[in-house]
């Protein structure tokens, strides 16, 4: 069987001899086309057997393990930038200064307490006083009222220790012919005017002025420090002239005439 191809040739027949040839070619082509489809196949298998093997890899395990390392080294660095930004205003921020607004702070809360300590005694001199009315006891009505009149000492006593501190904490560190009056209550303010103006008169300061705020937090009625302050000036100081500022409602001028002063 192996001379099978020599027998089917014909010598006197050329193109039989091509024609035969072609076609006992043809299925040794076939053949080989066959074993070469064999071994396509045996490629796409061991390409079976590669892709398969990618799950098993080290490599992709490695890969899965270094994306979350990455991820936490990110998150580290974004941790640390609100940590550098505190550093920075730190650095900007001196020590002199930040220690400033500490002690502001404590003194802002030193007035709380002596207003609320102040407005308890002021509820007790009611009580005290409402006794005075209700007792029929003459003995007692004394003593009520002794007690009345000490709470009403001890609430503008402590009214007055958080006017000056609120005085001192408005007015430090400003020039000497400018006073705010701000967060005062109007018998304070009025006390804060004779005292700048005693200053203004001994300095021969011809221009002031007076910080009374717009009365934003006032309600519908508007400011009340303002107008009497205005009003108490005109008619104490007749050597002032007291006006509204033409570009802030919550400050008032002062002139100051010299030449009037007692």
């Amino acid at each position: 069987f192996g001379d099978s191809r020599h027998v089917d040739i014909k010598p006197n027949s050329r193109s039989s001899i091509s024609n035969t040839r072609e076609i006992t070619v043809a299925p040794t082509r076939s053949v080989g086309d066959s074993r070469h489809v064999d071994v396509k196949a045996n490629r796409s298998r061991s390409n079976t057997r590669e892709i398969g093997l990618k799950p098993n890899r080290s490599s992709s395990r490695e890969v899965g393990v270094v994306k979350p390392r990455r991820t936490i080294s990110n998150t580290r660095e974004v941790d640390i930038k609100p940590q550098l930004k505190l550093k920075v205003v730190s650095e900007v921020l001196n020590e002199q200064s930040k220690q400033k607004f500490s002690n502001k702070l404590e003194e802002l809360d030193e007035v709380n307490r002596l207003r609320g300590k102040a407005r308890q005694h002021k509820e007790i001199s009611d009580m005290y006083f409402n006794q005075i009315k209700m007792q029929p006891d003459r003995m007692l009505r004394n003593t009520a009222l002794s007690n009345h009149k000490r709470e009403l000492d001890l609430m503008r006593s402590t009214n007055q220790k958080a006017a000056d501190t609120i005085y001192d904490i408005n007015n430090r560190n400003r020039s000497i012919n400018i006073v705010d009056l701000h967060q005062l209550f109007v018998s304070e303010a009025k006390q804060k005017v004779d005292e700048a103006m005693s200053l203004w008169q001994s300095k021969s300061v011809t221009s002031a002025a007076f910080i009374v705020g717009k009365g934003l937090h006032s309600g519908s009625r508007g400011g009340k420090l303002g107008p009497e302050i205005k009003k108490y000036i005109d008619k104490k100081f007749q050597h002032a002239e007291c006006g509204l500022d033409a570009n802030n409602s919550g400050k008032l001028n002062v002139k100051l005439n010299v030449s009037k002063f007692n």
